[in-house]
């Protein structure tokens, strides 16, 4: 007896083992192009993922992290961008597997990608669905609608992808009361926070908490004592935020500690900018009846006004049919219609336009206040949708399994029928409006006809007559149903995720030509350039982040690392000119020390204008961590600056040039002060002859030092002031929960 049932969970267990291999088969398939070079990636993931991947790539490598760009802006301290992905051991894993090679970006995209619809199938496994239900909700949800249109924001895909796998183990947590599995999910939040856009990371955390709000008081998870499950709920999600925390620490510390003083997005954002920066607009909640809907900006350009193409999409597929059926058949579950008023709240505050929810938000929400691009919400309307998809084609399996049963068949029918009247009633309304549908508008309307004429056929496989033989045939066509779709869908999508002209290959492959893994800069020496370009010609159209693969430093990039001093000496030739070129050290006699506001810029601007050269003003480490905010304005600062003592060149001779260190000599003419065109940071520290000195924030971006006459050695360092003991925390608790969770396999599998 024991052996047979050993023999049923070994079938049972290699069945979804087929099934999460199958998932990746068929991701791979239709993503053939994209693998053998025959496409490439469009928008951010060309100009911003792509290379910031080659570079933690190339420093996996060397054996070495990335905590500091000296190729981009002048320097930015990269470890503090989540995005970037310097401390996710996935991204150094893949950087290491795959080197800095456009090949590996891909393999990063890809087993993102793929971990979305594997976080499902493990979700459909904890609700005790069969192996193909659980397959069909994964495959569409890989193509539902932050993959097929955000297919470009790498960072949004991982938040995106973790969700289904935090939310398995926070649930595994909540029906065993397991602090440990609380933990688990803690750690995957955290894991996937290294290498997240920082809004999905914050509002994964209020989704879990949520989530366990609602197994609390809808889904009566919590049976007996109230206090007593009161307590558990809150020990539970304790448990998981604590973990959680620890193991995103060293980034998110890095970001506000270390970047504190060099960016805007340090500070928490104005509300306005909040609620009006890419919003979901209205009309865009259309395109839950087609992908074609979601494109539609390339040929009507007035359409979706406000919102990014890549943020409009909602599609789901039959997943929105299975979800109302799961509604309708479990009509009286508190539970079914919390996720519903879920899926609705997060899609609420998308609509940051139209409804006030995301401005409540805002108020008693701190944290969501650091974060824009309100259409993100619309990740967890999705998710959401999709878990009530789950359930409901549990419940069709049920059916399948126990037979004819008049009334929820009824039920099943009502579901489709109403779904396809909503889908084609939205599609034809939507398109009847618009002037030009595109290329694809043919296979649009394909899609339309064959998902939905299926759908339409699935209640006749319930008959007295042929139930046994006509039902089997279900899941084949609920799988052929979302095969048709996923493929019609990448067809239709694919102008927002790829491009597979010759020009665009051709400059991957040039990309990966110039490649160099040199990371110090002994080499280039001082020379940066002006600018990094898409196509590297004149004007400058668009900025990209080309330098940081073919290692040669430029003043102004693609980073989101905005500092509203550097976008503004950008526009001015003088003062850009001192930190381009070969010769990027200067020294003046004296220095004045002001604060770095806007006021006192366009002072310093106006007095870098004259011909006579620019002068040179400083400010303390305290005036830089204020420099973001408003500051008081020195009425007097305009003539003090125009009789200021003008910087000179000086001579200089290179030690060693690496990211986190600088060496030179240099023969000060007197007593004065020394400008170096690095940007400035806190973490940055500085000794002249060996000799600990100040480093003070200089012409509102870069760094100075104080200089005797005569003979000095410089040697500016990086130091961050918990590196690395934040990241030993961080790693040595995911390798912790790692190993006690194999070990508790293994003593399941093999009864030691």
């Amino acid at each position: 007896m024991k052996q047979n049932n050993s023999f049923k969970t070994k079938l049972a267990t290699l069945k979804w083992s087929w099934a999460s291999l199958a998932l990746a088969i068929v991701l791979l398939l239709i993503n053939h192009k994209l693998i053998f070079g025959n496409a490439v990636g469009i928008w951010d993931a060309d100009g911003q993922f792509l290379p910031y991947q080659i570079l933690v790539s190339d420093f996996a490598r060397q054996g070495k992290l990335l905590l500091w760009d000296c190729w981009t802006n002048a320097g930015i301290p990269t470890s503090g961008d989540p995005q970037v992905g310097a401390f996710s051991p996935i991204n150094i894993t893949i950087g290491l597997l795959f080197g800095g090679t456009s090949l590996g970006f891909i393999a990063l995209w890809m087993f993102v990608w793929y971990l979305g619809g594997w976080g499902i199938l493990m979700l459909g496994r904890h609700f005790k669905l069969p192996f193909w239900a659980a397959f069909v909700v994964a495959l569409q949800f890989l193509f539902v609608g932050i993959y097929i249109t955000n297919a470009e924001h790498t960072p949004w895909l991982v938040g995106f992808s973790f969700l289904p796998i935090i939310i398995w183990r926070l649930d595994v947590a909540i029906m065993a009361k397991s602090y440990f599995n609380a933990a688990l999910a803690g750690a995957v939040w955290g894991l996937s926070a290294l290498s997240a856009y920082p809004g999905f990371t914050i509002i994964t955390g209020l989704f879990c908490f949520l989530w366990l709000l609602g197994s609390l008081f809808a889904r009566n998870t919590f049976i007996g004592n109230f206090k007593k499950s009161v307590l558990q709920a809150s020990l539970i999600f304790t448990c998981f935020t604590i973990v959680g925390l620890l193991v995103l620490s060293p980034t998110y510390f890095s970001f506000l500690y270390d970047a504190a003083g060099t960016t805007t997005r340090v500070g928490v954002l104005s509300k306005e900018a909040v609620l009006t920066v890419n919003p979901l607009h209205l009309g865009a909640t259309a395109t839950f009846a087609s992908p074609l809907l979601a494109v539609q900006q390339l040929h009507n350009e007035q359409l979706y006004l406000g919102t990014d193409i890549s943020m409009t999409s909602i599609y789901s597929g039959v997943l929105i049919f299975l979800a109302l059926f799961s509604l309708v058949n479990n009509h009286k579950s508190k539970w079914h219609w919390y996720l519903l008023g879920l899926a609705f709240l997060m899609l609420g505050f998308a609509l940051s336009n139209d409804l006030p929810l995301r401005g409540w938000l805002y108020d008693w929400f701190f944290p969501s206040k650091f974060f824009k691009h309100s259409a993100l919400f619309r990740a967890y309307f999705l998710f959401a949708s999709t878990v009530l998809a789950l359930l409901g084609i549990k419940d069709l399996s049920e059916m399948l399994k126990n037979g004819y049963d008049k009334l929820v068949l009824r039920k099943f029918s009502i579901s489709a029928y109403a779904t396809i009247a909503a889908v084609m009633f939205t599609f034809f309304a939507a398109t009847k409006t618009l002037a030009n549908l595109g290329p694809d508008a043919d296979l649009a309307y394909f899609q339309l006809a064959f998902v939905w004429l299926g759908v339409a056929c699935l209640p006749f496989c319930f008959t007295r007559k042929f139930n046994h033989k006509a039902t089997s045939l279900v899941p084949v066509l609920l799988l052929l149903i979302v095969l048709v779709d996923i493929l019609c869908v990448y067809q239709i999508s694919s102008p927002v995720m790829k491009s597979d002209t010759s020009d665009a290959v051709a400059r991957w492959k040039n990309l990966n030509n110039k490649h160099s893994k040199d990371l110090d800069l002994n080499n280039p020496g001082f020379s940066r350039k002006e600018s990094s370009c898409i196509g590297k010609s004149a004007p400058c159209v668009s900025l990209d982040n080309d330098q940081l693969i073919d290692k040669m430093p430029v003043f102004i990039a693609y980073s989101t690392q905005i500092n509203r001093f550097h976008l503004a000496m950008n526009k001015h030739q003088a003062l850009k000119s001192l930190a381009i070129g070969g010769e990027r050290i200067w020294f003046s006699a004296a220095a004045a020390e002001i604060l770095p506001t806007m006021d006192n810029f366009n002072f310093f601007e106006n007095a870098a204008s004259q011909s006579n050269g620019v002068p040179l003003v400083i400010h303390t480490e305290a005036a830089m961590l204020g420099a973001i905010q408003y500051c008081k304005t020195d009425s007097s600062l305009s003539k003090k600056l125009l009789n200021a003592p003008r910087l000179s060149k000086i001579t200089t001779k290179l030690n060693n040039y690496s990211p986190t260190e600088l060496k030179f000599e240099v023969n000060a003419p007197s007593n004065g002060w020394l400008l170096v065109t690095d940007r400035w940071a806190r973490s940055w520290n500085a000794k002249v002859n060996n000799k600990q000195v100040k480093i003070y924030g200089a012409n509102f971006i870069f760094r100075a030092i104080a200089l005797k006459k005569g003979l000095q050695k410089i040697h500016f360092y990086y130091k961050p002031i918990a590196y690395p003991y934040l990241l030993v925390l961080s790693w040595g608790t995911l390798a912790v929960l790692l190993f006690i969770s194999i070990r508790i396999r293994l003593k399941k599998r093999f009864n030691f």
